[in-house]
């Protein structure tokens, strides 16, 4: 149980706080491998199996008004090595990709008047060769990608008016053959939809945000990303596949 030990992941901390809207939480055993000094796995064997963590594997019980779930095509732009790249992206959710947005109206999250929204997955993959292969934009999940679903004066989800907006901060991480890269910032997510189930909604993204290796060097930027939601799913419960 002695450092230097491996699991922690980029922008997590080790006082695991409950995010607003879960009713419980709990952290899960991880793997603890030998490292060296410079915080470098040492083999591939874990020296002890199942170690506590306060992150970065936990589960989380959520208590939402709805829950949207929905498939998604679109593309990012990156700038990679000084050149512009476009990458097309995809993620079913009928196979745990894709994304899942909660939808918390007045009554569940006791904060005052509004509709709150919490992207609580995001998974959509495609082809870079100038990242090394193929790649996967995902949320991170050390750090929450709330918003808000309306004008944030509705009483209850039921008083929506349609065209309405969705603004997600969202926390984002790019996954490629060589590693994880991190967006330094949050990427402000926005779309209009017209009615509750969000089928056709655009989320767009406009912006400038480094990524960064797990030694901090910038290896890329993401500058703008567009999803389009399809095949959407409106319950108050839904299902979990694998």
């Amino acid at each position: 149980m002695t450092g230097p030990v491996l699991g922690f992941p980029r922008g997590d901390v080790r006082d695991v706080a409950p995010a607003p809207g879960v009713l419980n939480s709990t952290g899960l055993p991880e793997a603890w491998y030998p490292a060296d000094d410079e915080n470098e796995p040492v083999g591939i064997t874990p020296t002890l199996f199942f170690a506590p963590s306060p992150s970065p594997f936990m589960t989380a019980m959520f208590d939402p008004s709805l829950i949207v779930q929905a498939r998604l095509e679109g593309s990012l732009t990156l700038a990679v090595n000084g050149r512009t790249v476009k990458v097309d992206v995809a993620g079913d959710n009928r196979l745990a990709a894709g994304a899942e947005i909660l939808l918390f109206g007045p009554d569940k999250h006791g904060e005052g008047s509004g509709v709150q929204a919490r992207l609580s997955r995001l998974a959509v993959v495609g082809e870079c060769a100038e990242l090394g292969g193929r790649i996967m934009l995902r949320t991170a999940w050390a750090r929450p990608s709330g918003g808000t679903f309306g004008k944030g004066e509705e009483d209850s989800l039921s008083r929506l008016a349609y065209p309405a907006d969705l603004h997600l901060d969202t926390h984002l991480e790019v996954c490629t053959p060589h590693g994880t890269l991190h967006a330094t910032a949050g990427v402000p997510l926005a779309g209009r939809a017209a009615e509750l189930d969000g089928s056709g909604t655009e989320l767009r993204a406009e912006s400038d945000v480094p990524l960064l290796a797990r030694d901090g060097t910038t290896k890329a930027r993401l500058t703008d990303v567009k999803l389009v939601m399809r095949d959407t799913q409106v319950g108050e419960t839904a299902p979990v596949n694998v």
